[in-house]
């Protein structure tokens, strides 16, 4: 594993022994990906980066945004015990829309800090933003 600077800050750990067609980072600690060369080690930094959301607030703000009243109305209605079976509703799409499979190490970190137990896998991650949408809607 070899890191990679932009102006002397980390921006992700290439992996230098990844195989063709295997991603070249570390997802838990870099926001890029392989180029469509077969060898290509090097980092580029995903085009849709900047639109993630580097706090769980924030997430968890524009996940209600993306609601209609309709979908907030089902999420308000849900019992807090069942909100687990909405992630297979929205967890994929706030995982994609979020940059959560992609290293958004920042969102993982604040979502992470709510919740000390939780883990760093991104449908956990989903799922602590949906919860905290219920909280927000009841």
């Amino acid at each position: 594993m070899i890191g990679l600077l932009a102006g002397g800050v980390a921006l992700a750990q290439i992996d230098t022994t990844a195989e063709p067609g295997r991603p070249s980072y570390d997802p838990a600690t870099a926001m890029c990906m392989r180029t469509d060369k077969v060898n290509e080690k090097t980092c580029h930094r995903y085009p849709d980066a900047e639109l993630w959301p580097a706090a769980c607030g924030l997430a968890v703000t524009q996940f209600l945004s993306s609601l209609d009243d309709n979908g907030r109305q089902g999420l308000r209605a849900v019992k807090y015990p069942d909100i687990k079976h909405l992630t297979a509703l929205w967890g994929m799409s706030i995982r994609n829309r979020f940059g959560l499979w992609r290293g958004n190490a920042a969102l993982i970190s604040s979502c992470q800090a709510m919740r000390p137990e939780a883990s760093s896998y991104p449908e956990d991650i989903s799922l602590i933003i949906i919860q905290e949408a219920w909280k927000q809607l009841q």
